[in-house]
């Protein structure tokens, strides 16, 4: 068992920790007004979005010339030429 000094001490202790870390916690948000750290964070959002719809158009290309070359590939098969010579036929990718 702990005596009456050994809690008081914890007590004290558990108080101060939860007080700096509530006023550590303060200071980190005041910091971020002052910085600035608000509006660099909609500029990133803002980047991540743009950089988003890019990759969505290029993925849509990609997609886009892959159905054209299954396409060919059919349409040349159905008109006779031999397929052995040609290489594989590109993979597609699963979710």
């Amino acid at each position: 068992m702990t005596d009456e000094p050994t809690k008081d001490a914890l007590g004290t202790a558990m108080t101060w920790l939860g007080g700096g870390g509530a006023l550590a916690a303060i200071g980190v948000l005041i910091k971020g007004f002052v910085t600035g750290t608000a509006g660099q964070e909609k500029e990133i959002r803002d980047a991540l979005a743009e950089e988003n719809a890019r990759l969505r158009v290029r993925a849509r290309y990609a997609m886009e010339w892959q159905d054209l070359c299954l396409r060919a590939r059919r349409e040349a098969e159905k008109l006779g030429f031999d397929p052995a010579g040609w290489p594989d036929d590109p993979e597609e990718d699963e979710p």
